[in-house]
């Protein structure tokens, strides 16, 4: 079962991805993508603040709060996400690029509802169909 959140998370159940929260995975037609710990936080970030601007620093704060790191960090994983999503920075469908500045989340991303206690979890779960 997918869950029925807010934009820009489907509302329809027909996603081409769906962010797996308790797993830390991005899933796309049945199948995980494996992302590196710090790429699924930016996806993460980005799905929870959607359609406004998150601006370099604010990235830099909260996807490495405990390091000194460039800002052109972004830039490279930006640009690994939109291989991962295959979007295109031109004509995006999930990350717009606002110059100097920062990024826009503008993506459909459904998000599989964490498991109920007591039931187990598997990869059979409806949630992780499309």
């Amino acid at each position: 079962m997918l869950i029925k959140s807010d934009y820009p998370s489907d509302k329809s159940g027909n996603a081409e991805y769906l962010l797996d929260r308790s797993n830390e995975s991005l899933w796309c037609d049945g199948r995980e993508i494996k992302l590196r710990p710090k790429l699924y936080i930016l996806l993460d970030y980005m799905i929870k603040n959607p359609m406004r601007l998150l601006t370099l620093d604010e990235l830099l704060n909260k996807v490495w709060p405990d390091a000194y790191v460039s800002p052109e960090i972004i830039k490279t994983y930006v640009h690994d996400l939109r291989k991962i999503l295959h979007d295109d920075p031109d004509n995006p469908r999930f990350i717009v690029t606002v110059r100097r500045r920062g990024y826009t989340f503008i993506g459909r991303i459904a998000i599989k509802p964490a498991p109920v206690e007591g039931r187990p979890h598997t990869h059979d779960d409806p949630g992780f169909h499309f």
